[in-house]
């Protein structure tokens, strides 16, 4: 029996023919860093060193999760074009989501306009009117808010406007 998944620059699995033949990209399959997306079109340029995807996008990578209408992968100059045996490796520099962005973290929930991850630093770089992040019963609310991998929040307003935060220390929170 011929089992056949679809490989798109890299971000899935390759094809299985059967038990005993390695995989060609064996070391993608089960590391939790990959990053697999669905959705229901992409198209590709290496001569702009992107990749967009359109329609009902799902990115996995490790515990977060993004979905959005639109999502643009922009890769390290001919980082496409070149033949290397980790396709997709580290030639992703960012990922920029749009239209119903939702992020989910651990705990947190993200909902934004436009979300750019910027894969050297970790960074996820929020923007609409209003990005709302939130945990459980406490949330932050502003025009620009950046997520840090070591738990730094910054969060910056709309012009005219002030930023919002709901907390409830030492975890209590209302009764219903």
């Amino acid at each position: 029996m011929l089992t056949v998944a679809c490989l798109t620059i890299g971000l899935a699995s390759a094809p299985v023919i059967n038990a005993d033949e390695q995989p060609l990209y064996r070391d993608i399959q089960s590391d939790d860093n990959k990053i697999h997306i669905k959705s229901d079109m992409l198209v590709a340029s290496s001569d702009k060193n992107l990749a967009e995807f359109k329609g009902h996008v799902r990115v996995t990578r490790g515990n977060m999760v993004i979905t959005c209408e639109r999502l643009k992968l922009f890769y390290k100059r001919g980082a496409m074009a070149e033949s290397s045996s980790n396709p997709g490796g580290n030639s992703i520099e960012r990922i920029v989501a749009k239209e119903n962005v939702k992020i989910r973290m651990d705990d947190r929930l993200a909902f934004a306009d436009h979300a750019e991850y910027m894969l050297s630093s970790g960074d996820i770089i929020l923007t609409g009117d209003p990005v709302k992040v939130s945990s459980g019963n406490t949330f932050i609310t502003g025009y620009k808010i950046t997520l840090s991998p070591d738990g730094r929040i910054n969060v910056q307003p709309s012009p005219g406007k002030q930023v919002e935060a709901v907390l409830y220390p030492d975890n209590k929170t209302p009764k219903p």
